[in-house]
């Protein structure tokens, strides 16, 4: 539900309001998963919409 996707961008944004590639590694690490480094480059490729390299919250939101 997107409570608990918000709640998980919180958690793993920290302060900043963004993920980036390292902290989506974890997390998907954490989730069980294990992503290649370019699984990792080619998702965050695809979803950040604003070419910054990193995932705000509505970008974050769409991968999930």
């Amino acid at each position: 539900d997107l409570k608990d996707a918000d709640e998980f961008f919180e958690c793993l944004a920290g302060g900043d309001d963004t993920v980036d590639a390292d902290e989506l590694e974890s997390a998907l690490r954490f989730c069980g998963m294990n992503p290649s480094r370019r699984d990792i480059d080619r998702v965050m490729l695809e979803i950040d919409q604003d070419g910054s390299g990193e995932l705000d919250r509505d970008e974050f939101i769409t991968l999930l």
